[in-house]
């Protein structure tokens, strides 16, 4: 699916496809990690397996209060624990289809709200 494109000082997501994301007009093959103003490109988690505390921790590293997980095409259920650590931590852990991640972020991003997007493709 392709966005319209605006003028704006944050990082956005322009375009997803089944196997890569455009991102600032760059095609991304491989998960990232994208907030407003960073992009950790060629993030460790690629299945349901590798989603785990430490994986998806990397992405309050970075002034967060959201993180918004996409799991792939279908959403998927994540251990209970995951999101109790965050919510110990305040911090709001969502999971969707990654299409619907996307859409998310880049809502929240237009607010400038503090919001990560772990997107797993």
């Amino acid at each position: 699916m392709e966005l319209v494109k605006e003028k704006t000082n944050v990082n956005l997501i322009n375009a997803w496809e089944d196997k890569k994301i455009l991102v600032n007009n760059e095609w991304l093959e491989n998960s990232f990690i994208i907030t407003i103003n960073k992009i950790l490109p060629n993030w460790a988690c690629h299945k349901k397996q590798d989603i785990s505390i430490e994986s998806i921790k990397l992405a309050t590293e970075i002034d967060t209060e959201i993180i918004l997980l996409g799991t792939g095409k279908t959403t998927v259920f994540i251990e209970p624990e995951i999101i109790s650590f965050f919510n110990d931590k305040k911090i709001g852990l969502e999971v969707m289809d990654t299409s619907s991640a996307c859409r998310t972020y880049n809502l929240l991003a237009h607010e400038y709200r503090k919001v990560s997007a772990a997107i797993i493709i």
